[in-house]
């Protein structure tokens, strides 16, 4: 929800809009987001961490909007308030995800490889609603 339009300093500028973590969604509607955002990112063979953006009409119908593959990480960014409403430490989330890069990439040629069929987890908007004022 913001206090007018959606826009660049509302987006961008802390205080301006308010995010709910976790959505206020019924868990049905949650695990179809859920499943929603885990077959985008397989089934654009993405790897390591994504952000699907989805909306949830009033009669409960999930609609994919896009995929974001290098989700923001500031103090305005969903994916950073994702993981804390979780209760997770983003220290230890983001140590976890150098960990499994560099295990799935042992061999530094192997970093730019697309052979990898989406081998982890999304991060979703599940967790996060974003309600704009229009």
């Amino acid at each position: 929800m913001t206090d007018g339009p959606n826009d660049y300093d509302a987006r961008y500028n802390p205080g301006r809009t308010q995010y709910f973590t976790p959505a206020r969604l019924d868990s049905k509607i949650t695990a179809a987001v859920q499943e929603t955002a885990v077959t985008a990112h397989k089934a654009l063979r993405l790897r390591h961490i994504s952000r699907t953006d989805l909306i949830v009409d009033s009669e409960g119908t999930v609609w994919f909007l896009e995929v974001n593959v290098a989700p923001g990480m500031t103090e305005t960014s969903l994916l950073p308030q994702s993981i804390l409403a979780s209760g997770e430490s983003l220290s230890e989330v983001y140590l976890d995800w150098v960990s499994q890069f560099n295990q799935t990439h042992a061999n530094p040629a192997e970093v730019t490889s697309v052979a990898d069929e989406g081998d982890s987890a999304p991060s979703t908007n599940a967790d996060a609603e974003e309600l704009s004022a229009s």
